[in-house]
């Protein structure tokens, strides 16, 4: 296996990373990006430790595979070989070539050329050449702080923050030098009936999404595909409970109670994780707060004799059958702190109920150039109490973006009780119905100028 893999990532759409490239950085010892912006893209599609090297560095990325008791992945903006100063460090290290692979990938000025409905083959180059190429009916795709166009003589639009959440045209007869993330588009390949991208019904919007970073991707990859801008801004982490103890005798002894109450996914997690033999469940039944942790649940073989129709301790309860003659038990597996409105209505039922701790949450911690990042959104998702108190904890509520969406009542309680307006509420207590509800607030207007009242997606 080679030691060192040259790859690259499409920094304006990470969710087009090769699965190549992926499984790359998930088996690598360590992983090395040429900046930020490329350490940001990578940890969006796979959970792993991120260091910045700038690029050209051959000595320094050598250096880390000759450290390193594994294989090593050196990620560039965009495709490697398109790139001077990957190309340059390629060439560097050309003596150890038989320890080295390199993985193409897409460039952001193919993301730009799809983002934009182009439907003529595109070059990416920025010189003399390119003008030729024009001239010659080729459309070219360059970005306008490097544009070597002339809008008088070239035929050209230009494009902001093409690729991302906030893509938008300039106006016809604009400067076309301009900020980074502007993109000039020389040539006639551009179809605007294909300006799909921009008609997504969450483009313009940049989602901050809370949740622990590896229960994040699946939200966040259908956030893009709707259009959205992300920012990942884990605030808590599910770490064990100080003491497994309580939590390990009570499964080893699952045969004495009817009923096993899981009211997580993490908590489902943590129980398919610790029992040895399904079968041992022959005997007690299973439930399960929500589809999500019936999931969890179903994958170890566990299969959720009762789930509710609505995601909250409550609806368990509504569900719940009373117990049998003589009285029965129930295992209540749950976070470390937690409502009691459950353990409580149960044994006011009359159940023997027992609650033991499966995890814990705890405040994530966010570097300065986390928080810096969560001023580009204008929407932040919490799914859980938890989640919003750890982020006042961490960055303050002064740093909420203007609009809060919650996963459901219980939690838009939590924030409404620290006195935060809540614009968006679930009414299908899942991720999917969060961005389900996302989706209605965006389409109907309310996500386009203040003074809206809450949206409540059914």
């Amino acid at each position: 296996m080679p030691r060192l893999t040259v790859t690259g990532m499409p920094v304006l759409d990470p969710e087009l990373c090769t699965v190549s490239a992926r499984e790359r950085l998930l088996a690598a010892a360590r992983v090395l990006a040429t900046d930020t912006a490329v350490a940001r893209a990578i940890t969006s599609v796979a959970a792993v430790a991120v260091e910045v090297v700038r690029a050209p560095e051959p000595e320094t990325v050598w250096s880390a595979v000759e450290a390193s008791d594994g294989p090593v992945v050196r990620v560039h903006a965009g495709d490697p070989l398109a790139s001077a100063s990957a190309r340059a460090e390629l060439a560097e290290l050309a003596d150890h070539a038989d320890e080295i692979e390199v993985v193409p990938a897409l460039g952001d000025p193919a993301v730009v050329r799809a983002a934009v409905g182009l439907l003529a083959p595109d070059l990416a180059e920025h010189d003399d050449a390119s003008r030729a190429a024009v001239a010659a009916g080729a459309t070219v795709v360059a970005p306008a702080e490097r544009s070597p166009f002339d809008p008088s003589v070239t035929p050209m639009r230009i494009v902001d923050a093409a690729g991302t959440a906030h893509q938008h045209p300039r106006p016809a007869g604009s400067d076309p030098g301009g900020d980074v993330g502007a993109w000039v588009i020389a040539g006639r390949g551009r179809d605007d009936r294909l300006d799909w991208w921009a008609r997504r019904p969450l483009h313009g919007h940049v989602v901050a999404v809370t949740r622990p970073r590896h229960q994040a991707g699946g939200a966040a990859r259908t956030l893009r595909a709707l259009g959205a801008g992300v920012v990942l801004f884990p605030t808590v982490e599910i770490i064990d409970p100080p003491d497994l103890a309580p939590l390990d005798r009570a499964l080893a002894e699952i045969e004495r109670y009817d009923w096993l109450v899981v009211t997580s996914a993490n908590g489902a997690s943590r129980v398919a994780d610790r029992i040895d033999d399904a079968r041992r469940l022959a005997s007690t039944r299973i439930a399960a707060i929500g589809p999500a942790t019936a999931g969890v649940l179903a994958g170890a073989r566990l299969p959720a004799d009762l789930v509710p129709e609505r995601y909250v301790a409550e609806s368990v309860l509504d569900a719940f059958p009373p117990p049998p003659d003589g009285g029965g038990r129930v295992l209540i597996a749950r976070a470390a702190v937690a409502r009691d409105v459950l353990p409580d209505g149960l044994a006011a039922a009359g159940w023997d109920v027992t609650v033991v701790d499966a995890y814990r949450s705890v405040a994530a911690i966010a570097d300065d150039e986390a928080v810096a990042e969560l001023s580009t959104a204008d929407v932040i998702a919490f799914t859980a109490p938890s989640t919003f108190e750890r982020f006042v904890e961490i960055a303050g509520a002064e740093r909420l973006p203007p609009t809060v969406a919650c996963i459901g009542p219980v939690t838009a309680a939590a924030v409404r009780d620290a006195g935060v307006d809540v614009a968006v509420e679930a009414s299908s207590f899942t991720m999917d119905g969060l961005i389900d509800a996302l989706v209605a607030w965006a389409s109907d207007g309310s996500g386009h100028g203040p003074g809206r009242g809450p949206v409540v997606a059914h």
